[in-house]
């Protein structure tokens, strides 16, 4: 208070001496709305004080003079007006708030209604409490700062605002000054950044309508947000063995109480953290909506007890967690359950064990088998799960009990991921993933079991082989085309949907892992229509199977895919390409309507429709270094992060973008990459469904791997001047899996073997002009372990071998993919 009473008269001494009459002119308003000339002059008073500058004080001056003297003056003008007693001077005394509504000079009998209410604000244009005042008159406010914002990048829904009087306009509102003490006090409010916290914590909700009927936005209403919420953490919830997991419950509230009665319940298992942002949010959207919405850490993560051993015991502890939910007395007897990712699998495996009380599951890019088409694929190692080991630990029981073990794991899982992966396979007590016994035991168990025995086959890991006793409930299958679990999620639907009663869907987007609100995947744009509100999709389906309500899966189509391609080829400012698509419904998976079609590999890289012809060349050849992989760039990955980026990408390397990649070069223009493409299409063609190679190819070693790449090619443009390869499906085999998965069986060097195995399934048009390609290779590096060719026992060999591999394309040997075709 002293200090801007101060202030005040020094600046008026100073001011007056330099401009005289002019003065009262130049001193318009102090503090924050100052105009610019006070502000400068403001500024260069304080430097010229620091160095003892008298170049702009009236002659004969010195600063010690002149600021006691203004001091002086500035306490007795605060003596005038706040009395002698400095015990009771204070800012606010004086400086106070006078806002006025606009109406109020209109109709001054409801000003007393209209004006928000003054308060003390303290400070002034050089706090935070920064305020206006005229010159003349330094204790009347004249204006202040509209908001204030702290953003928390890490957490966009940790961020925090404030205004000065309220969020509402309205002067009936009881939001129209709720904020004004919270500015007053210099404190902050809790910001509402992303949409699905906006719908869980607003308390009312207005549709616009554009014809007094039809809602603007389109997406699903359903259950009236009649509720509020109230949380029960940390409930231990205990399993059959004893071990009590920690499980979040989100009720619906009455005035902060639970509500009365009972209500349905979906259930959520994750390893990630039942407590972080994203699933509070998604909790309370339910709860609110009538459900009662749990939460809970799987067995041996986070709040949980336990040992985590990855799915082993998914099956009977959510078996025991579905049974205890249907039974409290605030639930129904009606459990569905929802999650991704391994909250999308661990459903799958409780469900092999027929739980009584569950009644539909939301199965979000989960697994059937994780053999077949995830941890392994065909015999070969996804590394990425290596990845994931170190990345689980960061969060493991060891690492939240030692604070230096944590500090140390974050640290090399961010930065030194790149010197792990290229010392893979991991050698059991070298790295610091030995500190996290059961983490490191189960990723030795991925990198060294190669058959297909006992162990791949519990419930966790194989549901496909318990699905006789699976649960008979409506399911709901979602995933992506550049999705991890793409084979996985449509042979979910595929086995299923035949074996039980109840209704089955699929739904397959053009999404990379858990990205359905996006509308990209990579560096393709598919258009605005791609993505979907997750929530709204879950809220109609659990409002059907779990409510009874008519919501809008009456109407579904028991297959709904989105079809890509058929864009306009061309950059979309966001350094990505216009590839297009559309949704269409389907009444199967494989679509009834195409047609299995083999496109032949042939001699000088051709790919036809026609068969090899007896006088073609047979074969194309190429040598295989296993020290030397051809580079990942894009696919169907997840949890690879920081070292693999999922999608599609023109195959082309690049050191910023793709681990491994050495050059800008396009993968084709190695040697141990064989391509094989189609002449410009005539028309435009579209293959949707599984994909089968049949790939002859004899090697000179006794194991190794082939990897089979579909590729669209966009021909050069002015956009693109040599076009682009963009990679649409892809898998790989291991030799000595080429005759089943249960035991290896080694070849004969030289010899011709049939090899068949299945790229991940898509929808995609080749437009007209683009090729069709299919580029064969032994290495898809860091996704795949490398084959090093020696048949040594996997996952402990660290010698390599050169092998000279190659692909027959004879009339006896004809080697193709067959594309599944739809008809124009």
């Amino acid at each position: 208070t002293i200090y801007s009473a101060f202030r005040q008269r020094l600046h008026r001494q100073i001011i007056n001496h330099l401009l005289g009459p002019l003065a009262d002119q130049a001193l318009v308003a102090g503090g924050r709305g100052a105009p610019g000339h006070v502000r400068q002059i403001s500024s260069m008073l304080v430097t010229h004080a620091q160095n003892g500058d008298t170049s702009l004080l009236p002659p004969g001056s010195a600063w010690n003079t002149l600021i006691a003297g203004a001091f002086a003056d500035g306490v007795a003008d605060l003596s005038d007006t706040l009395g002698d007693d400095m015990d009771t001077w204070t800012w606010g005394r004086v400086h106070q708030t006078h806002p006025t509504h606009p109406l109020s000079a209109a109709f001054p009998e409801m000003s007393e209604q209209l004006d928000p209410p003054s308060v003390s604000m303290g400070g002034d244009g050089d706090t935070p409490q920064a305020g206006s005042y005229p010159a003349s008159d330094p204790y009347t406010m004249t204006g202040m700062s509209v908001a204030r914002y702290v953003w928390d990048t890490a957490d966009w829904d940790n961020s925090r605002w404030i205004v000065p009087l309220g969020s509402s306009g309205h002067a009936g509102s009881p939001h129209y000054t709720d904020q004004t003490s919270t500015w007053a006090d210099v404190a902050l409010i809790p910001a509402t950044y992303s949409w699905d916290t906006l719908e869980s914590e607003a308390q009312t909700v207005q549709t616009l309508t554009s014809d007094g009927d039809k809602p603007v936005r389109s997406s699903y209403e359903g259950s009236h947000q009649g509720y509020g919420v109230t949380i029960e953490q940390n409930v231990m919830v205990e399993m059959r063995d004893g071990v009590k997991l920690a499980t979040d419950i989100y009720y619906p509230a009455i005035n902060r109480d639970r509500a009365s009665g009972q209500f349905p319940v979906i259930l959520e298992r994750t390893p990630y953290d039942k407590s972080v942002p994203g699933q509070t949010t998604k909790a309370k959207f339910f709860a609110r909506r009538g459900y009662v919405c749990v939460i809970q850490d799987v067995r041996g993560r986070l709040a949980s007890e336990g040992e985590w051993h990855p799915f082993s015991k998914e099956a009977p502890d959510g078996y025991d967690t579905v049974e205890w939910l249907g039974t409290q007395d605030w639930s129904n007897g009606k459990v569905g359950t929802m999650g991704d990712s391994y909250a999308g699998s661990d459903q799958a495996a409780l469900a092999t064990l027929n739980p009584p009380h569950l009644s539909a599951m939301l199965v979000g890019v989960g697994a059937s088998n994780y053999f077949h088409g995830s941890m392994r694929q065909n015999g070969a190692l996804e590394q990425r799960f290596l990845i994931y080991a170190y990345r689980m630990a960061v969060t493991s029981h060891e690492a939240n009990a030692d604070l230096s073990l944590k500090a140390a794991i974050t640290r090399i899982f961010k930065e030194g991921m790149p010197d792990i992966v290229n010392q893979f396979p991991l050698i059991e007590g070298s790295t610091i993933l030995s500190r996290f016994p059961t983490y490191e035991q189960w990723a030795m168990e991925l990198q060294q079991n190669g058959d297909y025995d006992d162990y791949w086959k519990q419930r966790g890991y194989a549901p496909e082989e318990y699905y006789e006793e699976h649960a008979d409930v409506p399911t709901l299958y979602l995933g992506g085309w550049y999705d991890s679990y793409a084979r996985n999620t449509c042979e979910c639907f595929m086995q299923l949907r035949d074996m039980k009663q109840s209704p089955k869907y699929l739904m397959m987007g053009p999404w990379i892992h858990g990205g359905y609100q996006e509308n990209y995947a990579g560096d393709l744009d598919f258009g605005l229509e791609a993505h979907i509100n997750y929530n709204d999709l879950k809220l109609a389906w659990f409002d059907r199977h779990l409510k009874g309500l008519e919501s809008e899966v009456v109407d579904w189509s028991p297959v709904r895919i989105f079809t890509m391609g058929g864009g306009e080829g061309t950059p979309d400012g966001n350094d990505r390409l216009r590839h297009g698509g559309y949704w269409r419904n389907e009444p199967d998976w494989p679509l009834p309507s195409t047609t299995p079609t083999p496109y032949y590999l042939r001699n000088n890289g051709r790919l036809s429709i026609d068969k090899p012809h007896e006088q073609d060349n047979p074969t194309t050849s190429f040598v295989f270094d296993p020290s030397y992989p051809v580079p990942t760039i894009g696919g169907g990955i997840s949890a690879a992060n920081p070292i693999m980026e999922p999608g599609a990408y023109d195959q082309r390397g690049d050191p910023d973008r793709f681990f491994g990649s050495e050059d800008t070069l396009p993968l084709n223009v190695r040697d141990d990459v064989v391509t094989f493409q189609t002449q410009p299409l005539e028309v435009d063609t579209e293959a949707t469904g599984p994909i089968e190679v049949h790939l002859w190819a004899s090697s000179s070693a006794v194991d190794t791997d082939f990897t089979a790449k579909l590729i669209d090619v966009y021909p050069a443009s002015g956009d693109f001047p040599e076009g682009l390869a963009i990679n649409i499906a892809d898998s790989i085999i291991r030799a000595r899996y080429r005759n089943g998965f249960e035991k290896a069986e080694f070849m004969n060097p030289g010899e011709a073997y049939e090899f068949v195995f299945q790229l991940y399934p898509t929808s995609n048009v080749f437009a007209k002009g683009h090729r069709i390609r299919v580029d064969i290779s032994s290495s898809n590096w860091p996704r795949f372990d490398v084959n090093h060719n020696t048949g040594e026992p996997l996952g402990t060999d660290r010698t390599y071998e050169t092998a000279r591999q190659t692909i027959h394309h004879s009339a006896d040997c004809p080697s193709h993919i067959v594309l599944p075709i739809q008809p124009a």
